[in-house]
């Protein structure tokens, strides 16, 4: 993880690890290369909460449920596999009063063990199976339209429609009945709507679906929520930054910042600082020409982005 900590982890399967972070996502990993697989949302967790453990039950005759708990709460949260973030397809209880101290899957997989702090019990839940049309989820597109902001009359959803709407004018194709562009084509509709995936989430974007696979609105969308940040950036932290690299007053050389960009985190290349140093000065400029670098005229610059809250 590059832009986040993992918080909780748990295996699969001898191919497959699933991690939770900070940002509130799920990623699945293949276990022998750590490489990506997919990334969803995480369960909806009780207010300014984040998940503790994951747990995995097992079943012969049904399909397979994760068992979630929370920092200092007592709720459990269970979600059915496989996982794709829609909110239909998770249920949230109350276990305890108060704080989950400890919580385990018995060897089978088959129970659900929590102890809780305060009133000093041991529960066991079970899963019934055969309540599991519950979890039905099969409003793909409807369910994730409503976790946009907006909902699904909001600007943000007809401004994905109209975009896709635009790309499959031009590269569009009809498939199963179903209007399809190709899947690089919605990174573009992605920041139309003031989301800037990085190239590491580009990648594992892509790593999803086939090479040359097609997508649907629907999936736009679905990907869109899965992967969009929970919260935008906030100036404080990118005053923050400038104030631990730079010196007191959020001030740093150029000659010092440019390595640093070129070679931590998500590397620039020369060709792309460079691009960004006309944007700070108007032309094209080699950073050992110019003087500090400070927050106050970043700020000004991303005032108008998106992307920052």
């Amino acid at each position: 993880e590059r832009e986040s900590s993992v918080i909780a982890c748990t295996w699969v399967s001898d191919d497959e690890l699933i991690i939770a972070n900070e940002q509130q996502k799920l990623k699945v990993l293949h276990s022998k290369d750590l490489t990506h697989k997919k990334t969803v949302n995480a369960p909806q967790a009780p207010t300014g909460k984040m998940i503790r453990s994951l747990q995995i039950a097992r079943s012969d005759n049904a399909p397979s449920f994760f068992f979630c708990t929370f920092e200092n709460d007592g709720d459990i949260s269970i979600v059915r596999r496989p996982l794709d973030g829609n909110p239909s397809r998770s249920f949230m209880s109350s276990a305890h009063p108060q704080q989950i101290v400890a919580a385990e899957v018995d060897r089978f997989g088959r129970y659900f063990l929590t102890m809780g702090g305060f009133e000093s019990t041991i529960h066991f839940w079970v899963v019934n199976c055969k309540e599991e049309t519950n979890f039905a989820g099969d409003r793909k597109g409807h369910d994730f339209s409503e976790l946009l902001e907006g909902g699904c009359d909001g600007q943000i959803c007809q401004k994905i429609h109209e975009c896709f709407d635009a790309i499959a004018q031009n590269c569009g194709e009809i498939i199963d009945e179903r209007m399809m562009i190709p899947i690089e084509e919605m990174i573009s509709i992605f920041r139309v709507v003031g989301y800037y995936p990085s190239e590491e989430d580009i990648s594992n974007i892509v790593s999803e679906e086939p090479t040359d696979a097609y997508v649907d609105v629907g999936s736009v969308i679905q990907i869109f929520v899965n992967y969009k940040p929970p919260e935008k950036i906030k100036r404080d932290e990118i005053s923050k930054a400038f104030l631990t690299l730079g010196n007191e007053n959020g001030a740093i050389l150029w000659s010092d910042l440019a390595p640093i960009l070129c070679s931590e985190g998500e590397q620039m290349s020369k060709t792309e600082l460079l691009t960004c140093i006309k944007s700070f000065v108007g032309k094209f400029v080699s950073p050992d020409n110019l003087g500090e670098a400070n927050m106050s005229s970043f700020l000004r610059l991303v005032q108008s982005d998106a992307s920052v809250a």
